[in-house]
């Protein structure tokens, strides 16, 4: 295989990742703007969402650019680094989904009031 192409199927899914990191965060930025410019507690809340898909392209660029750097010939190699990030991932996730259990199970005990509503309504 000639060099200039292992060169670029070794940097393509970097470029990817890349792209990924930049879509996520552009999607991060425009939701949280547009909610707090209207108000929008439902854009605020996927905006701060979205910023779990920002971490988890970041441990996917690294995930993928440590996988490159791995020789190709050893007996005893260890856990491909894509594998490792999407543990990485998975963690984040139960993380997050262990937080709004607690939170939520907290709100329910404490017989706390719902959660009050600013903005004014179109209709």
């Amino acid at each position: 295989m000639p060099a200039a192409e292992q060169t670029e199927q070794r940097l393509t899914p970097r470029r990817t990742t890349l792209v990924s990191i930049a879509a996520a965060g552009l999607l991060v930025a425009l939701k949280l703007g547009v909610g707090l410019a209207t108000g929008s507690l439902g854009l605020i809340s996927t905006g701060i969402e979205s910023s779990g898909d920002v971490i988890a392209s970041v441990l996917t660029f690294f995930a993928v650019r440590l996988g490159g750097a791995r020789p190709t010939l050893s007996i005893l190699r260890p856990p491909p680094a894509e594998n490792l990030g999407a543990l990485g991932e998975a963690g984040i996730l139960i993380a997050g989904g262990v937080f709004v259990a607690v939170e939520a199970i907290e709100h329910l005990v404490s017989g706390s009031p719902p959660p009050g509503f600013t903005g004014t309504s179109s209709r």
